[in-house]
């Protein structure tokens, strides 16, 4: 986030509230690249290919913490754990982590 665009982006947001939530950026993603498509153009098409990746990394980073069972805010280094690690024991959680970083 560039402190530049938070004025215009606050601006959006107070229109648009639905682009607030990951499934509305989602969309807009999706609505953004058939329109690119549709122009049939070779850029255009990149354009759209792009916004298409954005849209469905979008939908499996809303994906990961909607099924994120242990509270975790996100996908921060550490913070997210899969939902195996979930039903693991503490201990055994922790000899994971031990394994992993050795």
């Amino acid at each position: 986030d560039l402190p530049q665009t938070a004025a215009p982006r606050e601006a959006l947001m107070a229109q648009a509230k639905c682009l607030g939530a990951p499934q509305g950026l989602v969309l807009l993603h999706g609505v953004l690249g058939v329109f690119a498509w549709a122009q049939g153009g070779a850029l255009y098409i990149l354009a759209a290919l792009g916004a298409f990746a954005a849209c469905a990394l979008q939908l499996t980073v809303w994906h990961s913490r909607r099924m994120d069972a242990g509270g975790s805010t996100g996908l921060v280094a550490g913070q997210h754990m899969p939902y195996a690690m979930h039903t693991m024991s503490e201990e055994d959680r922790n000899r994971d982590v031990i394994m992993q970083n050795c």
